[in-house]
């Protein structure tokens, strides 16, 4: 199983990596997936090519539906373990924090506005 790249779509295939003795069966599907880290991103995938390059008699010939996919060469499967839960904040909360400030100083202001005018209007009366 060999995996190629044509990320700038010139038609100039790079590759990715190669996993030799991989058995896979026929009326199977591919599943992709991407992790960028802590940041986010979006992965579109484009378009997926797929070719068999050497195929030989006893190829033609076997019944393909009934191997069970196995990869000898490959590395043994992980367990999964979930993302840790960032502590970053969302942007949702970053909105509501931006919202509640402006809305603290123009309460500030009208406050002070009006501080000053009844400071001013008691200044003025004379008893």
């Amino acid at each position: 199983l060999t995996i190629s790249t044509d990320i700038e779509g010139k038609n100039v295939w790079k590759e990715c990596f190669t996993a030799s003795d991989v058995h896979l069966p026929t009326h199977y599907y591919f599943g992709f997936s991407a992790a960028t880290g802590d940041l986010s991103d979006n992965h579109d995938i484009i378009s997926v090519h797929t070719y068999q390059l050497d195929s030989d008699e006893k190829r033609h010939s076997e019944d393909r539906r009934s191997i069970i996919p196995n990869a000898p060469g490959a590395e043994p499967e992980r367990e999964h373990t979930d993302d840790p839960k960032g502590s970053g904040w969302s942007a949702l909360k970053i909105f509501f924090l931006i919202i509640f400030l402006i809305i603290v100083c123009v309460g500030v202001g009208v406050g002070a506005y009006y501080y000053m005018n009844n400071r001013q209007y008691q200044r003025t009366r004379f008893y």
